[in-house]
């Protein structure tokens, strides 16, 4: 057949856009790959647009290479790659899920299974891996990845799993009914008052004013990347706007929170409403002595180079007051905080849950870790009831 004013695609060399006699212009895929040392052709036209045309040549590489690993067994690492690159080029996944997945699988998966073939893979060498992460000594007074890790790991390499069973490569995913014991791991979030105020005392003596401000904003409750996507627009004279992020796989920062309800309103005091006008005031100063301009859409964490703060340099802060009271305090140990001693004094626990930013109740409930002080307040109660 022959293709009026075809041209073959800069972006991907086995696509080519063509015209029809009647002037409408489509798009053909058209190369050839050696598999299992055979030449193999892969022809389809027709296509509307460029896109579609890619996402085809890649979908029917994947499925010819799954065929061929079908014959030669592939190993666990050769099927991510393919299993991965898929999703990635069907966006199937957001940034963060990419990120997500591509650590998990580098961290946990490969370096144990990569080398299996996928016919090999089973629940005892499984089960015994699981077993040797419970135990693991790890940094910071941690025995063992946390129950949630690990069933992370399990789900994610189930996947994989799952969609090679699919593609009739294995007979069944014999991962699934690895046991994993609950509450390994747990990173302890309990806080004592008197650990609280020391921590709060600490911080207001060595930190700098971008350091205070992270500080007070994991007091009020906020998340990693609610901090370090904290902007001037975003704070008033009595709260704080929480929408704009930035995670690890969005360092650029983008327009969305982790869930509906945590796009919301944070009141704030006067106290906080000043500390951050401080850290403003000092990110300005760090931003002109780099030459950069600061404006109303900059962010506030920023190092002394004028970067935005990544999340060890946030966790650095918090180190350093860590060090003065003797205990190891974190942002999310104090997000845990908040909701333990709010939960306190709030006459509806719904209150607390819109400031966290909870979908459900019930897991502000679960963050609420009470208090040995309340629990005393418990039993003075029941004691007056008594009488």
């Amino acid at each position: 057949m022959k293709y009026l004013d075809e041209k073959k695609l800069k972006r991907d060399p086995r696509v080519r856009s063509y015209k029809t006699k009647t002037g409408d212009k489509f798009y053909r895929v058209s190369f050839k790959r050696t598999i299992v040392g055979k030449a193999t052709p892969f022809e389809k036209q027709g296509f509307r647009t460029g896109h579609e045309a890619s996402h085809w040549a890649d979908a029917a590489l994947h499925q010819a290479m799954l065929r061929h690993g079908k014959e030669t067994n592939l190993t666990v690492a050769e099927y991510y790659e393919q299993w991965f690159n898929s999703n990635v080029a069907a966006d199937n996944w957001s940034p963060d899920t990419i990120k997500t997945y591509g650590d998990k699988f580098r961290l946990y998966i490969l370096p144990r299974f990569g080398d299996y073939k996928l016919t090999d893979i089973n629940k005892i060498d499984f089960q015994n891996y699981i077993n040797e992460m419970q135990q693991v000594e790890r940094p910071n007074g941690y025995h063992g990845y946390s129950s949630r890790t690990l069933r992370i790991i399990k789900n994610y390499f189930g996947l994989l799993l799952d969609d090679a069973v699919d593609s009739e490569l294995i007979p069944a995913n014999r991962i699934r009914r690895t046991k994993i014991k609950d509450n390994i791991g747990v990173r302890n979030v309990d806080i004592s008052l008197e650990k609280y105020n020391a921590a709060i005392d600490a911080a207001e003596r060595i930190l700098s004013p971008i350091e205070l401000a992270s500080f007070y904003l994991a007091l009020f409750g906020l998340r990693h990347a609610e901090i370090l996507g904290m902007k001037p627009k975003a704070i008033e004279q009595n709260s704080i706007h929480i929408e704009h992020t930035r995670t690890m796989a969005a360092p650029k920062g983008k327009d969305s929170t982790k869930t509906v309800a945590s796009t919301r309103e944070v009141p704030i005091t006067l106290k906080m409403h000043n500390i951050l006008m401080l850290a403003i005031q000092a990110a300005k100063t760090i931003y002109l002595e780099n030459d950069k301009e600061f404006t109303n859409d900059s962010y506030i964490i920023v190092n002394q180079q004028g970067r935005p703060l990544n999340y060890t340099g946030l966790n650095y802060f918090f180190d350093k007051v860590s060090a003065e009271i003797d205990f190891h305090i974190f942002p999310h140990l104090m997000r845990h905080a908040f909701a333990t001693f709010a939960s306190r004094v709030a006459k509806d626990p719904k209150d607390v849950a819109n400031i966290l930013g909870h979908t459900d109740i019930k897991m502000t409930q679960k963050y609420d870790n009470g208090t040995d002080q309340g629990k005393r307040e418990v039993i003075d109660m029941m004691d007056r009831l008594a009488k």
